[in-house]
């Protein structure tokens, strides 16, 4: 596992455009606010291999000012119970959680 902490605006998604995805193989997991699933999502939609990209199982941990996004995906507002709903669903498909 790599953590990455976001430096600027676009950061995230410039590192979601690049990101070799054999270092992320279970998946990315924003923790932050709408605009930084937004940065992730556009920088993977951007990417040449966009197949693969939107493939990647993505996590939503929220830690912004709304996290209107994470509560109409999960029902959720809170990180404790968005963290324990992304467990849930790898652990229901783990290994492959791409099938």
């Amino acid at each position: 596992m790599e953590v990455v902490k976001t430096t600027s605006a676009g950061h995230a998604k410039k590192l979601a455009s690049t990101v070799d995805f054999s270092t992320c193989p279970d998946g990315i997991i924003c923790v932050g606010g709408d605009g930084i699933v937004n940065e992730v999502l556009n920088g993977l939609l951007n990417r040449d291999n966009q197949k693969e990209a939107i493939s990647i199982p993505i996590g939503i941990i929220p830690a912004g000012s709304d996290n209107s996004l994470v509560w109409t995906v999960l029902g959720v507002r809170d990180p404790v119970s968005a963290a324990i709903a992304i467990v849930k669903v790898t652990l229901l498909c783990y290994p492959d959680c791409t099938k």
